[in-house]
């Protein structure tokens, strides 16, 4: 979403096209939430799916009509892959007990995280103006989608080894016990809606400099959650909470046609929360859904490189 090449000004309006090819590396992790209770802040299960080094790839298609690149009406749409790749460490904690204190962790266990899939889809459109010669303003809409999808491979579980009951306070000083193979598959789907705010500062002739920021406060997300060991498979539907993203971006002109570029983001979602319901794998033996027992938040930072071909 940075400024074309060939920042000139023409007389009367005109269309300007741009793709970019990118690569880039994730660092962050997405949470799953559940609640003790309906309408509960306090946690009883949480698993934290990292996106940490996630290498991925993508592409972007930048349309403006107006009197120069970057200004007047404009639509971008942009689709990133990230690798199939281990992309971290996902760790399981569980508070199933509770003293005068409130509820203790009592379960840890922590497996090695394989990113089977991940893509983002992201659209917008809107408008730029110039307020000063060498800015220009744009205001819009984002639409943003994230297919994400992790196994939990092999790792340790780390529980009370005299399967006391009530469950005891957890302590580090639990056996690790290793576990071979997959034990969870997990999915989250997400769907969110952000105005847009970016400014551009073309600098000089040839280099260019972007910040941005989103707002996301329309957000939904459905997840699912199957535990192999267990034979229970969780599905939640989530919606609302808030989240923010800026972005900074550099490009510098190579020629009249192509630049190369650096961008930077931050994706943060938090506060959804939802429904659960649990299905037995096998039987097919469902309960009845548990209301506003899920939870969902997404924070993860993003760096690329960028070649951009302009016409």
């Amino acid at each position: 979403m940075l400024l074309a090449p060939g920042f000139i000004h023409a007389e009367g309006f005109g269309h300007h096209w741009s793709i970019d090819t990118a690569l880039g590396i994730t660092y962050g992790q997405a949470r799953e939430l559940v609640y003790q209770k309906t309408g509960s802040k306090d946690l009883l299960s949480e698993l934290v799916w990292p996106q940490e080094g996630l290498i991925y790839y993508g592409t972007s298609l930048h349309y403006n009509y107006g009197k120069e690149a970057f200004s007047g009406f404009y639509t971008n749409l942009g689709v990133r892959f990230g690798f199939y790749m281990q992309s971290g460490t996902i760790t399981d904690k569980d508070w199933l007990n509770a003293d005068a204190n409130g509820y203790f962790l009592t379960n840890f266990s922590a497996h090695d995280a394989i990113s089977e899939h991940s893509q983002w889809v992201d659209a917008s459109v809107g408008y730029g103006f110039r307020p000063f010669s060498k800015v220009i303003i744009r205001t819009g809409i984002t639409a943003s989608i994230m297919n994400l999808h992790w196994i939990a491979r092999d790792g340790y579980i780390q529980y009370d080894p005299s399967n006391s009951n009530p469950p005891i306070p957890w302590s580090s000083s639990f056996p690790k016990e290793p576990f071979y193979g997959t034990g969870i598959a997990y999915w989250q789907n997400w769907v969110s809606i952000a105005p847009t705010l970016e400014l551009l500062w073309h600098t000089t002739e040839r280099l260019s400099l972007l910040a941005g920021v989103s707002l996301y406060g329309l957000n939904s997300c459905s997840d699912q959650d199957d535990h192999y060991l267990r034979l229970y498979q969780f599905t939640e539907k989530m919606a609302g909470g808030y989240g923010v993203e800026p972005k900074v971006s550099v490009a510098y002109q190579l020629t009249q046609n192509l630049s190369l570029g650096l961008t930077a983001s931050w994706r943060f979602i938090t506060g959804l929360r939802g429904n659960t319901t649990i299905m037995e794998i096998g039987s097919g033996t469902t309960d009845d859904p548990y209301a506003d027992t899920a939870g969902a938040a997404y924070s993860v930072a993003r760096g690329e490189v960028f070649l951009r071909l302009s016409y």
